[in-house]
């Protein structure tokens, strides 16, 4: 026994959107564009150096937002230790920026973003 013809009428007017509203997002300007940033926090510790190897040799992560796979183009190890502190294989690849600063810094996550 199915629903009665009042329920499907509600059912059926709560489906579909007004006209000219869509449900589907907007379409991405690329298909695939790169992440352009992977940010990690304590980059220069025992999980993070870690975690900065997996991504690097994986050299893709996907994305939630854009529901894909994309290439990261960029590794930043933000880390209260200096820059000197990561190891050499690591500190070689082009993709990996080493930013010496702490979280208790209120404008540490602005000082990644912008450069």
């Amino acid at each position: 026994r199915g629903p009665s013809a009042a329920a499907r009428s509600l059912l059926a007017r709560r489906a579909s959107p007004p006209p000219g509203v869509s449900l589907r997002p907007p379409p991405s300007p690329t298909p695939f564009p790169a992440m352009p940033k992977v940010v990690i926090t304590g980059g220069l510790g025992f999980l993070g150096m870690e975690l900065c190897r997996r991504v690097l040799r994986r050299g893709a992560l996907w994305s939630p937002v854009h529901k894909a796979v994309r290439p990261v183009e960029e590794v930043v190890l933000y880390d209260a230790a200096p820059p000197s502190a990561a190891p050499a294989e690591v500190a070689a690849d082009p993709r990996v920026r080493v930013h010496q600063g702490t979280v208790r810094d209120p404008n540490w996550a602005t000082t990644l973003v912008d450069t």
